[in-house]
Parts: structure tokens; C-alpha cells; sequence
């Protein structure tokens, strides 16, 4: 599988107590979700239970965001079967193929946020000398959770004790969700995240993705972006 990784640096402040998970430990939303902090099969985990809540206090972080990765499945569409019109050998449908934990829609993002990440020296020694830890840490989780259909899909790591931003994209997404495009985003984005306002700039992230990606807006977005985000306006 061919993955794009962006590392951000982000911010340089410390939570004193830590968990720490490898891309082996950390739960699959799709599976463990009440262990990720949300009740049903998700895109998102939050498994420190680190994200803030709205800007009103009645609607958790979490929620708002898997809605928002929800917009982007279901508003993009399969680009998977037009890519294989090419081999003649290739009869199938992956777009409608059952993909088990997931069914239908188009690109699919995924979010983990963490204290602290590690990985092993054996797991190290399958990448390149000198490859940053956060983005073997985001590389492996998405080859673990594999949730495209054809590299169509992306995975975005916020580790606050680690101070990074990691962004692993299949090669299938990386020509919307490019290295450029997504190292601006990620930049504007820190702005929240040295504020420690979490579900902010993931939000902002996600929005700045669907517009890419060509998802439609929702009315959540509509109503709330700019209460959100007054700082972009």
C-alpha cells in the first residue's frame, strides 16, 4: 500500500500523565468505540478523552466531528471502479463490494487523538532510517485499520505529548489531499491547537478536507462553522 506522511510540529506543551499506545494497542473505532469515547462505530477515537466540548458545552467535541467525517463517506463517491476501468482483467465492483466494518460511501478520513504514542524497534526497523516516529505511529495504524477500498482513504494523528500532527494518506486520496494543501491547513489548524481547542482545529481540518474532497455541506456545518471559527472570518 502506497502511504503520503506530514509531520507538524504543533505545540511544545506536556501532559503529565500519559498513557501510551503502540499501532497495535490502539482500539479500532469501528470495534472498541465505548473504549474511544463515543457509543457507536466511529471514523473518530478519543481514547484520553481529550477533545473539548462545543463552544455552548452541550454538544461533546467528539460527536461533531464524527459527524463531520461521516459528511465526507457519505457525499463523495467511490472513485475506486473507475480507477480499475483500465485493466481489462478486473470485472468486479469494489465500490459495491461489502467492505465488512464499513459499507458504501466514497472517502473515508479517520481521526485518532492520543497522549503519547510509541512503536517498537522491530516495527522501526521496516521504515527507512531517520523516519519520525509519529509518522511510522500513523503509517501502521491505517495499514491496522484499513479501512479503503483502493488507497482511497486518509488517517489523521493529533498526539499531544508527542507535540505532532501526523496526516498518513493513501495514494488514491493524496492527489485531492495533497502534501502542500494539507501542510496549509495543518498550519492554520495550530493556531487552535497551541490554544489546546482540540475539536477546533480538527474541525477545521475536516472542513477544509471536504471541500476538497467535494462533499457536500450539512447543516451542522452551515449553522456552526463561524461560531467555531470567528478567527477565520
Amino acid at each position: 500500500m502506497l502511504i503520503y506522511t506530514l509531520l507538524l510540529t504543533i505545540f511544545n506543551f506536556k501532559i503529565i500523565k500519559s498513557s501510551i499506545y503502540t499501532p497495535n494497542t490502539y482500539p479500532d473505532s469501528l470495534i472498541n468505540y465505548a473504549t474511544c469515547g463515543i457509543d457507536h462505530p466511529s471514523l473518530i477515537c478519543d481514547v484520553d478523552n481529550l477533545l473539548n466540548d462545543s463552544y455552548d458545552g452541550k454538544t461533546k467535541g467528539i460527536k461533531l466531528l464524527d459527524k463531520a467525517l461521516e459528511n465526507i463517506r457519505k457525499n463523495t463517491k467511490c472513485v475506486c471502479d473507475e480507477l480499475l476501468q483500465n485493466d481489462i482483467n478486473e470485472m468486479r465492483s469494489v465500490c459495491k463490494e461489502d467492505e465488512g466494518k464499513l459499507k458504501g460511501g466514497g472517502y473515508t478520513i479517520s481521526i485518532v487523538i492520543l497522549e503519547r504514542m510509541e512503536v517498537s524497534d522491530k516495527l522501526r526497523r521496516r521504515y527507512r532510517t531517520g523516519t519520525p516516529l509519529p509518522a511510522i505511529f500513523a503509517a501502521s495504524l491505517k495499514n491496522r485499520l484499513n479501512r479503503g477500498r483502493c488507497n482511497d482513504d486518509a488517517l489523521i494523528v493529533l498526539s499531544i505529548n508527542d507535540s505532532s500532527l501526523q496526516t498518513s494518506t493513501g495514494g488514491v486520496i493524496s492527489t485531492k489531499l495533497t502534501n502542500e494543501f494539507v501542510l496549509n491547513v495543518s498550519r492554520i489548524a495550530q493556531t487552535f491547537f497551541i490554544r489546546r481547542q482540540f475539536t477546533k482545529g480538527l474541525l477545521y481540518i475536516i472542513d477544509e478536507f471536504a471541500d476538497r474532497l467535494g462533499a457536500k455541506s450539512t447543516d451542522w456545518v452551515d449553522l456552526y462553522f463561524w461560531i467555531f471559527f470567528p478567527e477565520v472570518n
